[in-house]
């Protein structure tokens, strides 16, 4: 509902704490990456909502009460920092992995934020403005347009000299989203929002993260097979012998995770446009609020078989501690054998300094 802003705990309405293992199956493994929890906003977020308030303080009379003499709960020395309630989501997260285990390194830049030192992504997407065309577009859009509207007749003003820009409707749903992530109220700025209004602003956002960490440009995501490369190694290594290692835990960015679960075929790759229609938007198989909550993860769980007398090894991938079928075998444990058979190119022949250069 708020894209990368979505509180971790809004899809586990249903989900017990314990994912059945197969009795056939014994766990000798397991490898975790997963998004930090909920935040502070970042620097830009507070900022963008402070010039959003700034620019209504003409208004003031106008305005509703609780908006009078407000100020913003937190300020740029917490900006980005992790809250109390993120912390208490990862803390949940590793006790819910140690239950489904039963047993109890620091990874290199290149491995968690490979986004970072790949120069063709920061030139050809990050810092490149035509990457973000169909955001742009929408930007511009009857449908922004109409939320615009909606935001002035909200707030008291619908008669005043005042435009808003995609900004400060985004300053406003981002407001929101953090209200409801810290603070659990809906009160404030969640009462200047109608559900057309949030689902406007959910697919501006996904816009924008499909075309910078998605499946927008391939590089977003090829890059990523530098992490999966890195799981694979530790899991064979444990399937060989070679390694007694029971558990590796990577803790990153949306930037990580995202790219990940779309290399491995999680999400709709389907373009996503500017003029998409009502429908289009409602049916769309990539949502952040659904692959890249805040503390979304992403774990490999290795198992050999327990009664054949040759080595039999399989793997299955959760996704926010969900099961769901592996893409490409289709089945929720596959053979190790198999996956890397799969994803061999990605494993054993992808370059990333040569497609990064």
């Amino acid at each position: 509902m708020f894209a990368t802003k979505t509180k971790y705990w809004d899809q586990r309405s249903a989900l017990s704490d314990q994912t059945p293992l197969r009795q056939d199956l014994e766990l000798i493994q397991t490898q975790i990456v997963a998004r930090h929890g909920v935040r502070y906003p970042t620097g830009g977020n507070i900022k963008e909502t402070t010039a959003f308030l700034d620019k209504l303080k003409p208004f003031e009379s106008s305005l509703p009460a609780w908006m009078r003499n407000y100020s913003l709960p937190y300020n740029l020395s917490v900006q980005g920092q992790l809250t109390h309630v993120g912390k208490r989501e990862l803390r949940k997260l590793g006790a819910r992995s140690l239950a489904r285990s039963g047993f109890a390194d620091e990874g290199a830049d290149t491995l968690l934020r490979f986004f970072d030192v790949c120069p063709r992504y920061q030139r050809e997407v990050k810092k490149n403005p035509t990457a973000q065309t169909q955001q742009h577009e929408f930007q511009r859009s009857t449908t922004l347009v109409k939320t615009a509207q909606w935001l002035k007749q909200s707030l008291g003003l619908k008669d005043e000299d005042i435009k808003f820009s995609a900004k400060d409707l985004m300053a406003v749903q981002s407001a929101c989203a953090f209200d409801i992530a810290i603070y659990h109220h809906k009160h404030h700025w969640c009462s200047l929002m109608s559900m057309t209004f949030i689902h406007a602003l959910d697919y501006l956002d996904d816009l924008e993260e499909f075309y910078w960490i998605g499946a927008g440009y391939k590089i977003n995501y090829e890059m990523a097979a530098v992490l999966l490369r890195e799981v694979f190694t530790t899991m064979g290594a444990r399937a060989t012998g070679d390694s007694a290692l029971l558990g590796s835990f990577f803790f990153a960015h949306a930037e990580t995770t995202l790219p990940l679960m779309t290399l491995m075929g999680y999400g709709d790759r389907s373009p996503l446009v500017a003029n998409a229609t009502e429908d289009d938007i409602a049916s769309r198989g990539f949502r952040t609020s659904i692959l890249s909550p805040f503390a979304a993860n992403v774990e490999f769980r290795l198992f050999k078989r327990k009664s054949s007398e040759e080595k039999e090894f399989y793997v299955q991938i959760l996704i926010n501690e969900k099961e769901a079928a592996i893409p490409g075998c289709g089945r929720v444990y596959c053979k190790l054998s198999e996956l890397e058979q799969q994803w061999l190119y990605y494993l054993k022949v992808y370059d990333f300094h040569k497609d990064c250069m």
